[in-house]
């Protein structure tokens, strides 16, 4: 039997990041991936003369995703987006509507005079006394229907490809689920906050993509990774775990003192097996909505419009084929020959399950109702899609029980943290952000 101090499961962000602090502080760790690259969902492509991201499409920098980019220095491989990508626009009844933040959003043709009332009176609007509610719920009782249906509707699913009738506020918009606790409004919020210094949230990517990131993280201890390394169990032995392993067709055991895993919560399930049954139950009922990416491009001049901002999303009831896209060579021209837009489509989430046997199919109608969108030719002079049947965690009403459960189990394992985008939240930020603090917290 082998001994190592910390073992880290998962080589996507979270466990990149953990790995990294552990790697600082000089600790004895071991990083696995069952995989054999770094990355997780993050993962850049080329082919030809595209660049693609085959997850995420770029990261919104925190303080703490700035830091990293720093610590690894690979400051000088950033690209941020030119001055456009704070322009998204939805698609509102055949047409494309700019949707920019604060009192523009007011003067948009998304919003009528009775949801601007709305927003005058929702300082006056008595908070709730529930401990959860669904995302619907909650902006219908303080704000509308009218705002959840055209603007809370397709943010939802631009995030998350989830439904706001069943997704939880209080695990998903955080912010905003603190802010009414503690302010009783979002607009009375708002304005206390408003002089608070902010750290500027800018559009990021890398020259070579985000796996730029990934890879400067994994690089650094190369000799402490092993790739193509399947986790089958972790069980508490004496003060420490036993983790078992397949390497290379090979059975090991390994006996640490700490073990940190951000490996999906289906996964945790099967190789946790001293959790409770009905936290094995809860974690093995985390639904994973699929997703399918399209990539298509075409030549600028056949677009009869140029797209000068960082793309649109789609409200469900225009009944579209796709959820929204994203103007990726808009955003960062790199990515794409000069004279071309390169665009990621993205279809499928919980109210598009064809994706998942259909893919093909679903990829042909969708591309050809973006082109209407787009005015532009039927056929595009490039196009590619990848389909990942569980993309996006969906956190639904009463989630912050199921994370409850781990607090507890966690509590009764010292030495034990269960990481990972399904405990942190989906975005980029958030994933560096829970594990920095979980290892210079506790390690």
């Amino acid at each position: 039997m082998n001994q190592v101090d910390t073992i880290v499961l998962g080589a996507g962000i979270s466990g990149l990041t953990a790995a990294h602090y552990l790697n600082k502080k000089g600790l004895n760790f071991l990083l696995i991936e069952a995989t054999n690259r770094p990355g997780g969902v993050i993962h850049t492509k080329n082919i030809g003369n595209y660049r693609i991201e085959q997850g995420p499409n770029s990261i919104m920098l925190n303080e703490d995703v700035q830091a990293l980019i720093n610590e690894i220095d690979i400051a000088d491989k950033v690209l941020t987006a030119p001055g456009v990508e704070e322009n998204r626009y939805i698609y509102f009844k055949g047409k494309l509507a700019l949707a920019k933040p604060g009192f523009e959003l007011l003067k948009s043709r998304l919003l009528t005079f009775k949801s601007i009332i709305a927003f005058l009176k929702e300082p006056f609007q008595k908070p709730s006394i529930q401990d959860d509610e669904s995302i619907a719920e909650f902006f219908i009782r303080r704000l509308n229907k009218e705002i959840l249906d055209n603007l809370i509707n397709p943010m939802v699913s631009g995030i998350y490809a989830g439904d706001p009738a069943k997704l939880s506020l209080r695990s998903t918009f955080k912010k905003l689920y603190s802010m009414e606790k503690e302010y009783g409004s979002l607009i009375k919020a708002a304005i206390k906050k408003r002089k608070e210094k902010r750290f500027k949230r800018i559009l990021t990517s890398f020259q070579g993509g985000l796996s730029t990131f990934t890879q400067g993280l994994a690089d650094q201890f190369t000799n402490k990774t092993w790739f193509g390394t399947r986790v089958n169990s972790v069980t508490s032995k004496g003060e420490g775990y036993n983790v078992t392993l397949t390497r290379n067709n090979e059975n090991i055991t390994l006996k640490c003192r700490r073990v940190i895993s951000t490996i999906s919560a289906s996964t945790v399930a099967e190789v946790f097996t001293e959790l409770d049954e009905s936290a094995i139950s809860s974690l093995k009922n985390i639904y994973y909505a699929p997703m399918l990416l399209l990539y298509l491009a075409y030549n600028k001049k056949d677009i009869p419009f140029s797209p000068d901002g960082f793309g649109f999303l789609i409200p469900q009831k225009e009944k579209m084929p796709f959820l929204g896209a994203i103007w990726n060579s808009a955003l960062f021209p790199q990515v794409a020959p000069q004279n071309q837009l390169l665009n990621t489509v993205f279809v499928g989430g919980t109210n598009n399950l064809d994706v998942i046997d259909n893919a093909e199919e679903q990829a042909e109608i969708a591309g050809k109702s973006f082109a209407r969108v787009m005015g532009a030719p039927e056929i595009p002079v490039f196009k590619h899609y990848y389909l990942k049947k569980r993309a996006i965690p969906q956190f639904h009403v009463g989630y912050y029980k199921v994370q409850e459960a781990i607090d507890v189990f966690e509590q009764y394992n010292p030495g034990l943290y269960i990481s990972g985008n399904w405990r942190s939240g989906v975005a980029i930020g958030d994933c560096v952000s829970y594990n920095k603090k979980l290892i210079n917290n506790n390690l």
